[in-house]
């Protein structure tokens, strides 16, 4: 099995879904960290999930199994999540959004596994 360390950069500016990283084929990802920075002087929240649209949950196909939602975070704030998560093979995604339009910048490190 192949291992690389990669990384992926976002930006959140509304209220929209966006897909940080999108796991599919036969690869699977080791999440490392996920941070936020909130480059404005407003206060936001942002929501963060992984979609489940394999059904690894047994909850249902494409059930959004949520991380963080609502979460805080002040203007000018960085926000990290350091607890690793793991992406299985198939078709799962993490995704984010915010509270209203703003500037959050999004680093994912993770561990790709071929």
């Amino acid at each position: 099995m192949a291992e690389t360390l990669k990384g992926v950069v976002k930006r959140l500016t509304g209220t929209g879904d966006v897909t940080l990283l999108e796991a599919s084929g036969s690869v699977e990802y080791t999440i490392l960290s996920i941070t936020l920075c909130n480059q404005t002087t407003t206060d936001r929240t942002f929501s963060l999930w992984v979609n489940d649209a394999d059904n690894q949950s047994g909850i249902g196909a494409n059930t959004d199994i949520y991380l963080y939602k609502d979460q805080s975070l002040p203007a000018k704030a960085t926000f990290e999540h350091t607890s690793k998560l793991i992406l299985s093979s198939g078709a799962n995604d993490i995704v984010a959004d915010l509270d209203a339009s703003g500037t959050v910048d999004v680093i994912v490190s993770y561990l790709e596994q071929t």
